[in-house]
């Protein structure tokens, strides 16, 4: 009888979730996009109120549906693939439907995009009530919501690249969303631009999987690709397997997402847009769309340990180069963007390892201590009259106690302290680059180790000239500096107790031995099985991590 119950219980609860999830947030995006169109032409001010109410609105249910997903998920580990049963595309043998697939994968994304998402929405609903185009934008991020959504929920690799598109297109919306400065435009066609080679990329390594495979759905691929792809051998590649050019091609479009190096220059410009933009894209969102795809095709990377080396050499390079421009940088922003691309190193470095948990593990506490970053220093900006210059600033923790709060949890996360989310993620992650029995693993894990120490230093530099060292404000503007609105607040407040709480709940979770939350999705070969080797790592190396973690940062 108990057995029933529970059974049914699952049964309800995961009902609900769906209903909510599917649609009823989706009909309300859409009904925001609608409704942003027509503001566009009659400038009413009845409709313009509603835009606001129902893009909350959706963004609120959908939370609430993709927490319902994730408790589901952790507690009964089930995996559920929604067909429609409905052809989405057809011609000859080629055969797509529209479909949702609900994993853990998915469910981890669920926490991280939407959350983060509806803090964002309320964050810019009074960050932008003096700008004249706020329905806009507003229709703008609920676009790109909506379509982040569907790049994670998404059962095979064409539906993913329509979310991956979508995203693309909303990006260029929302950096050049102020259309009438030229730096905006130029960095919203610099963005466009330079994804459009990982566009290509992965469009040719679809291509080539359906040709060779005959599908294009996750769940055939994993079980097929080891079986069919690695023997294909094409010798006028440099004798490469057919699978190993399929994940080159894969990791250049992950690579220009996720700004990694030789892509990543269009990250740093995006701060152009306004300051939401810069925490959706930068934090939770579109930069990790790369990462989510190298996770998602673990079934072909596994059987590539060459490309997996190149992997972890790209998110090395990328991590240490991305902290040394960010020590010699000045404007507020653009150092937190730049330790946007340190932080996506370290994530392409442990997907290169294997570690595809762990790397879930530190996208999902970066989303959270990022977005923090970018929200409170919005608020600094919005306060000191639109001053980026860090020189410019100083003692501003007499006027804004909360947004300081908010700086000081979000830089010590960043940095590694103990016990704050990123502890649990980022010094594992350097751990199994010691541990790992891959060629140059000495090379990562000075790379590693000198980032960390870079993060620090350009941590520590920021809080220092932004609010600790004598001001350097204007007397006449110091007479109206106040902290910024409770709707502004609020989001900070709370992304800062994630940032926090979410290491400590998530690291038994995801990571660790004996771990078996992600495994349904991410296939693993055993002889990549790194993290055992980390558990029995000296306890004097393990020490001496700790100790030079404390060292570097205090």
């Amino acid at each position: 009888m108990v057995k029933i119950l529970k059974l049914c219980t699952i049964w309800i609860m995961v009902q609900i979730s769906l209903i909510i999830f599917t649609s009823i947030p989706i009909l309300l995006a859409l009904s925001t996009i609608i409704l942003v169109s027509i503001d566009w032409f009659t400038n009413s001010l009845y409709i313009r109120k509603r835009i606001l109410i129902i893009a909350i609105t959706w963004v609120a249910l959908a939370g609430m549906g993709g927490i319902l997903i994730f408790l589901n998920s952790v507690f009964y580990s089930f995996s559920i693939l929604i067909d429609f049963n409905q052809t989405w595309i057809q011609s000859g043998i080629f055969f797509i439907t529209w479909g949702l697939l609900y994993d853990s994968a998915t469910a981890i994304m669920f926490i991280v995009v939407i959350p983060t998402s509806f803090l964002i929405h309320l964050f810019a609903i009074n960050y932008m009530k003096h700008d004249p185009n706020l329905t806009r934008f507003i229709g703008y991020l609920s676009f790109f919501s909506l379509m982040m959504i569907i790049l994670v929920s998404s059962s095979n690799f064409l539906q993913l690249f329509f979310g991956w598109e979508g995203i693309g297109l909303a990006s260029y919306l929302l950096i050049g969303f102020w259309y009438t400065r030229i730096n905006a435009v130029k960095a919203a066609m610099k963005a466009v631009i330079m994804n459009r080679i990982g566009d290509l990329a992965i469009s040719l390594a679809f291509a080539f999987l359906f040709c060779l495979q005959g599908t294009l759905e996750f769940q055939s691929l994993c079980a097929t690709t080891s079986i069919n792809l690695p023997q294909i051998k094409m010798n006028f590649l440099m004798n490469f397997t057919s699978l190993e050019l399929i994940t080159i091609l894969l990791l250049i479009g992950a690579m220009a997402k996720s700004a990694q190096i030789g892509l990543q220059g269009w990250l740093p410009d995006a701060m152009e847009g306004p300051t939401p933009v810069s925490a959706l894209i930068h934090a939770a969102t579109l930069v990790t769309a790369g990462v989510f795809l190298i996770m998602r095709s673990s079934f072909s990377f596994e059987f590539t340990p060459r490309i997996l080396v190149i992997i972890s050499i790209i998110g090395s390079i990328t991590s240490i180069y991305a902290a040394i421009v960010a020590t010699a940088q000045n404007d507020f922003k653009r150092i937190i963007a730049f330790s946007t691309c340190s932080q996506l190193g370290y994530m392409v470095v442990a997907c290169g390892f294997s570690q595809y948990s762990l790397s879930l593990d530190h996208l999902t506490n970066h989303a959270y201590f990022k977005a923090l970053l970018f929200l409170a220093a919005g608020s600094v900006i919005h306060a000191i009259y639109n001053q980026q210059d860090i020189r410019r600033m100083g003692n501003l923790r007499k006027y804004l106690p909360c947004t300081f709060s908010g700086i000081i949890v979000g830089s010590f996360t960043l940095m590694g302290i103990p016990f704050l989310s990123a502890f649990y993620t980022k010094h594992t992650i350097i751990e199994n680059m010691l541990a790992t029995n891959i060629r140059l693993n000495i090379f990562v894990f000075m790379c590693g180790t000198i980032t960390a120490f870079l993060t620090a230093f350009y941590s520590g530099r920021l809080l220092y000239y932004g609010f600790t060292v004598n001001t350097n404000i204007s007397l006449l503007k110091q007479l109206y500096i106040s902290e910024s609105s409770v709707t502004i607040i609020i989001p900070i407040l709370i992304l800062g107790t994630a940032s926090v709480f979410t290491g400590y709940i998530l690291s038994d979770i995801l990571t660790g031995v004996g771990t078996l939350y992600p495994n349904n999705i991410m296939q693993l070969v055993p002889e990549h099985n790194f993290m055992m080797h980390s558990e029995y790592l000296s306890s004097f190396i393990k020490l001496m991590c700790d100790l030079r973690n404390i060292f570097w940062n205090f």
